[in-house]
């Protein structure tokens, strides 16, 4: 289990906007808006601290970021979330 660093812990304490990320996609509540030029996607810093939240058993989340099969069926149900490199971030590890 990797440690957290100082600043690390502050964005968690403080409910950064980062943090916040990590916990919508933890907890598949990510929101796409239909009326938006630029949509908010996920990019890999998202999963990268998503991730770190996950393995830190800070936040659970509904999908397990260490199983293929549940990784594979949050980008299948929301393709439209990820941008090409968070979908890429994503499966890095499984590749």
């Amino acid at each position: 289990m990797v440690k957290l660093t100082a600043p690390q812990l502050r964005m968690i304490l403080t409910n950064s906007q980062q943090y916040q990320r990590a916990v919508n996609l933890l907890k598949e509540h990510w929101e796409v808006r239909d009326n938006q030029l630029k949509y908010d996607l996920v990019e890999p810093r998202d999963v990268s601290w998503a991730r770190l939240l996950q393995e830190q058993q800070l936040v659970n989340g509904k999908c397990d970021f260490s199983d293929y099969r549940a990784v594979s069926q949050l980008v299948n149900c929301h393709p439209e979330w990820f941008s090409s490199a968070g979908r890429a971030a994503l499966l890095a590890p499984f590749q």
